[in-house]
């Protein structure tokens, strides 16, 4: 009787471990999360949780006003609780000169491993960087916030 009761109760918790696991999100104890990822302009970025995006912001324009060449632009915003994050993708292949000038902005840097130049204006941050002919830039309001959404 004794080896009957052993051997319910050790089902018991098996049955009741598994149902505990299946019912835990394993990404919370193994320290993922669930950000999403946005292709801008041909470039991919990643919006990390609690970031939504602000679809009155969208941009997508083409120009034909340098003499240097045409170009287009794409962007979007996002917000998460006071933190706003613009992100603006220029392709600038038919004019190399005109992006060679655009990405000289600010201070050389490095941020998640990407090489570019950071800037401040006021309570703005900006960072811009050149990626197979396209000029990438970024702006926040919290300079923090600008790393998170890289992907090197």
């Amino acid at each position: 009787m004794n080896k009957k009761i052993f051997t319910i109760l050790l089902l018991f918790a098996i049955v009741a471990s598994v149902s505990a696991v299946s019912a835990f999100d394993l990404g919370d104890l193994f320290g993922t999360n669930n950000s999403e990822q946005v292709t801008i302009g041909g470039i991919n970025f990643t919006i990390p949780d609690g970031y939504e995006e602000v679809e009155s912001e969208f941009m997508n324009q083409t120009s034909d006003d340098f003499s240097t060449g045409n170009y287009t632009v794409e962007g979007k915003a996002f917000q998460n609780n006071g933190t706003d994050v613009e992100i603006v993708v220029g392709n600038y292949t038919n004019c190399m000169e005109l992006l060679q000038n655009r990405t000289d902005l600010g201070n050389e840097t490095t941020i998640s491993g990407i090489a570019g130049y950071a800037d401040e204006e006021g309570d703005t941050y900006i960072f811009n960087y050149e990626d197979s002919n396209y000029l990438v830039t970024i702006t926040s309001n919290d300079k923090n916030a600008i790393a998170e959404f890289l992907i090197a």
